[in-house]
């Protein structure tokens, strides 16, 4: 299934798909009460290497108690732990985003288009994400992952 036709249709809203609320991509919660959120890699079933790129414009990151000068980063399946943990710095008022993106032969990185689709289903403080990648299937197992928000200690 080609997705991007879909959410070209819907200007880039979710859409509704075989019961299932699909986005390109996701808004998680910031708020000054949460102190970090963990990514926890569950699985993966493709070919095509896969990760998740997080954004927050404005703000720079911990990152698994690393300081980033970025407002962006990106962790690959293989590449990275399979759980990470990182830190908004500098909140101000923005939005932190996340994507499933992939990539062919350690080529460029890819997201949001041709197959590309993600479903969630909610956790406590936190989302579990089924994944689509650019190849245009329909079975969300492309990439599998948790984000969990971590409150603050009162």
């Amino acid at each position: 299934m080609i997705f991007e036709e879909l959410f070209e249709a819907s200007n880039w809203q979710p859409v509704e798909y075989k019961d299932k609320m699909i986005r390109i991509g996701d808004t998680l919660p910031v708020s000054d009460d949460i102190d970090r959120y963990q990514i926890i890699f569950e699985s993966v079933n493709s070919d095509w290497e896969q990760g998740i790129f997080i954004e927050c414009k404005g703000a720079n990151f911990i990152i698994n108690d690393e300081e980033e000068n970025l407002n962006g980063c990106y962790f690959w399946f293989n590449k990275t732990r399979m759980i990470n943990t990182f830190k908004i710095l500098k909140k101000n008022k923005t939005e932190l985003k996340v994507w499933n993106i992939w990539r062919i032969d350690k080529g460029p990185m890819s997201y949001g288009h041709n197959g590309a689709a993600l479903y969630f289903e909610e956790e406590i403080n936190g989302k579990r994400f089924y994944c689509n990648d650019g190849y245009p299937d329909d079975d969300f197992d492309d990439l599998i992952f948790q984000i969990n928000w971590i409150k603050k200690d009162i």
